[in-house]
């Protein structure tokens, strides 16, 4: 991985989302499931010799809003005429993940670039 030749081999990146009730478990256990729902899906990586494995556990990065969120998120605009807003908390729509982030900037973008031709910055 990252230029380093590895004989062949490969790497495998495996995700669980929403996976609060995996958080006890250990590093062991979740490889173990993990391979078995490899091989029930591709036999073929029966085959395969684990020579290393990690496991990350982000306890925060699966978004989990409360009702009514959305009411509370701000949009891109704001009460100062030149300051515009973006990130994944921003009012997008979209919950608070990479594709909110990506929605909220571009919005932001076109208030910015609305108010620079409003303005004659453009």
């Amino acid at each position: 991985m990252y230029g380093q030749n590895n004989g062949g081999g490969q790497y495998l990146s495996l995700v669980i989302s929403g996976a609060g009730k995996y958080l006890q478990w250990s590093k062991e256990r979740l490889v173990n499931v993990a391979m078995k729902e490899l091989r029930d899906l591709i036999p073929a990586a029966g085959k395969a010799k684990i020579l290393h494995s990690l496991v990350i556990k982000e306890k925060r990065a699966t978004f989990s809003p409360k009702p009514g969120i959305e009411r509370i998120r701000p949009g891109a605009a704001t009460s100062i005429s030149n300051l515009f807003l973006a990130g994944d908390w921003t009012a997008t729509g979209y919950p608070a993940t990479i594709e909110g982030a990506v929605m909220s900037g571009n919005k932001a973008a076109g208030e910015a670039h609305s108010f620079m031709k409003q303005t004659d910055y453009v």
